[in-house]
């Protein structure tokens, strides 16, 4: 919620880039490139920010000098609060062209939501220098200094602006509020009052105080602002940042529940904000919050794309299937241009065993991209569950060549198609499908964790499997398959000692009993020679549902089996 914690608010507004301008930095001998940048900015007009990245993202991985698909990209980037990824795309656009004020000024704007205010003032000295005519600059570079407790240098900017475009009721108010920032926080309410100041100006206020760590000042302030402005989304934003800084979780969201309601709060600032709890959706609290959030949005917007697609997230993220099927095909009826509900239909097809529904939609989706990758991986995934492995095949190569750049996708892609190859019994090209995926993605732990239970099982390559089994387990300890995995692989190599102590971490993770690494533990425990507790453990791998042949065996015999 930059946009109400920065205290920047004499901000300089963006001139939106002309077409043309963007058009012309493009204008490489490549049609490919041409094709891709132009559908990029048609994409940018219906507002779909993926494909509007995928396309940009498309033309610079032809052509990485590309400023205006960089600078596109960093726009999108801003607007989804991605400042990291913003920040490093707009910085190279400006680097490439750093007489394009327009990257600077997209630029600065990203530092000032992300509170970079050294690197701002930077950038405001090239504007400076670039366009010397802009009062905006000069008044930035005046709140930066007075960020940066530089009130002198702050007061002869003043004087420089005053001398350079004359005196005016926004260069007084801007050295009151100068004059605020030096006042003691417990003033501050009453110096607005009797000025009889706006909602920005207590806005203002409030920004400075919550800079400096006065909080409960900050929340004074912004409490005086609210009944100026009852519909001004902002103050209840600011409100709720407030309250969450000084540690009142449910003041906090009674406050963003009153901006969500405010239907000015524009939607994709409702929709960031949805999209930045998800990682904490833990909790009953936490669920209801989130919950109730996505309701008054889209209870004020019933027939956006975007806020039936988000609803169908969070039904998705609450195992509520059923219901964010219905909500993603909902969104798709009223505009299937947004490739992520695709994504998000197929997928909760896939996950609850909708295989022939999933094929179904993957087919639908093909027709309006045909060239994403991704697709043909969901495709080929849904007929292997559906045993059609050939054309599973066929489509894995699809989405192989068309995703060379992804190497996660890649990784999935060759991991799936080791498990159909086991299936058709061809052992020696599955193997080589799982080295390829480890190499595409080295730190995906599930994968290496399917690479070495393969080897091990097959008694192949116990070294390399020992290596991935390894990284895994010491990367995730918590999770019980990939423990359980590397005691296998040490069980194997005849560790027995090793592997006991990580077959004993698998099991005391697993709040329930699983049987397969209950017979795991027995065989172990055979072999390091306690035959009485090797049988306990086979007999209670059979009390947990395992019932495979060997183990009834083992049990009957009571002595180990291959």
């Amino acid at each position: 919620m930059c946009k109400v914690t920065c205290i920047l608010l004499l901000l300089f507004s963006t001139t939106a880039f002309a077409q043309s301008d963007v058009i012309s930095s493009a204008q490489i001998d490549s049609l490919a490139v041409k094709e891709l940048f132009f559908a990029g900015l048609r994409e940018k007009l219906l507002d779909n920010d993926e494909a509007t990245t995928l396309n940009f993202t498309k033309v610079l991985s032809l052509d990485k000098t590309n400023d205006a698909a960089l600078y596109e990209v960093a726009k999108v980037d801003l607007r989804l609060n991605h400042l990291v990824e913003a920040t490093q795309h707009a910085a190279a656009a400006a680097n490439l062209k750093p007489e394009n004020k327009y990257y600077l000024q997209l630029l600065a704007e990203i530092y000032k939501a992300a509170n970079n205010v050294s690197a701002l003032d930077a950038v405001l000295n090239k504007l400076i220098k670039l366009d010397p005519e802009n009062r905006a600059y000069y008044f930035d570079k005046a709140n930066v200094q007075l960020l940066t407790n530089k009130a002198e240098e702050a007061k002869a900017t003043y004087k420089a602006i005053e001398q350079k475009f004359g005196s005016s009721t926004e260069l007084n108010n801007a050295r009151n509020r100068a004059e605020q920032n030096n006042t003691k926080s417990g003033e501050i309410v009453k110096l607005l009052d009797s000025n009889n100041a706006s909602t920005k100006e207590y806005l203002y206020a409030a920004g400075l105080l919550m800079q400096k760590g006065s909080n409960n000042e900050a929340l004074a302030v912004l409490q005086k602002a609210a009944p100026l402005n009852p519909n001004n989304y902002q103050v209840w934003l600011a409100l709720a940042d407030v309250y969450r800084k000084i540690g009142k979780p449910i003041q906090s969201f009674e406050a963003l529940k009153s901006a969500f309601e405010i239907e000015d709060m524009p939607l994709n600032d409702k929709v960031q904000i949805v999209g930045s709890l998800f990682s904490k959706m833990e909790g009953k609290e936490a669920v209801d919050n989130i919950n109730a959030l996505t309701e008054v949005l889209v209870k004020q917007n019933p027939t956006d794309p975007k806020a039936l697609a988000l609803y169908a997230d969070v039904l998705f993220k609450q195992e509520k299937f059923a219901e964010a099927l219905k909500k993603y095909e909902e969104s798709l009826k009223i505009n299937d241009q947004v490739f992520s509900v695709w994504e998000g239909l197929i997928n909760t097809h896939n996950l609850i065993g909708q295989y022939n529904e999933a094929i179904k939609v993957c087919n639908e989706a093909l027709t309006v991209y045909p060239n994403q990758a991704s697709l043909y991986y969901f495709l080929a995934y849904a007929q292997y569950r559906t045993e059609i492995p050939n054309e599973a095949l066929k489509n894995i190569a699809n989405a192989l060549a068309l995703g060379i750049e992804d190497h996660s996708l890649s990784a999935q892609s060759y991991a799936l198609k080791a498990d159909i190859l086991i299936n058709k019994n061809n052992l020696g090209d599955a193997k080589a499908a799982f080295y390829q995926a480890v190499k595409e993605e080295p730190d995906n732990y599930q994968i290496m964790t399917k690479a070495a239970y393969f080897l091990a099982l097959r008694d192949e390559d116990l070294t390399v499997a020992a290596g991935y089994a390894q990284t895994a387990a010491k990367a995730k300890p918590e999770n019980s398959a990939i423990t359980d995995t590397y005691a296998f692989v040490l069980f194997k190599q005849k560790k027995y000692a090793q592997a006991k102590q990580w077959i004993e971490v698998a099991v005391q993770n697993k709040k329930t009993n699983n049987g397969v690494y209950l017979e795991h533990y027995g065989d172990i425990l055979y072999f390091l020679g306690d035959n009485e507790k090797a049988f306990q453990k086979w007999q209670l791998a059979k009390d947990a549902g395992n019932t495979s042949k060997i183990l009834i065996r083992k049990i009957n015999e009571k002595k180990y089996f291959k």
